[in-house]
């Protein structure tokens, strides 16, 4: 029996921005992430999970492109106030590499 183990590599949310829009009169966060490893390559199927909170609450959790890229949409505003998101999680389901989160978790806020 032979097996395999796939190489272990940090990975971490490299970029974290967050940016207001409105939209046919809705209001919402619009957060842009990156993941890279730490060789700085991206890393694609990433799942990133975090929370909400301020003006709006909750959880969420999106999939890294294939440019380690994904963005994550708050729920609509309805009152003026400053919006955090936190990243809680980064995980990995690759094959070939064994990727561990760096366990930074770093949030971004907006104000409307």
């Amino acid at each position: 029996s032979i097996t395999v183990t796939a190489p272990s590599v940090s990975m971490s949310v490299s970029s974290l921005t967050a940016e207001q829009v409105t939209n046919n009169k809705q209001r919402y966060a619009l957060v842009n992430l990156t993941v890279t490893d730490a060789n700085g390559r991206p890393v694609s199927g990433a799942t990133v999970t975090g929370n909400w909170s301020g003006s709006i609450t909750g959880n969420a959790s999106v999939i890294t492109d294939s440019n380690g890229t994904a963005q994550i949409r708050s729920k609509s505003i309805r009152k003026n106030g400053t919006i955090t998101f936190t990243v809680n999680n980064v995980t990995s389901s690759s094959l070939v590499t064994n990727y561990t989160w760096d366990g930074q978790r770093k949030s971004v806020s907006v104000s409307f």
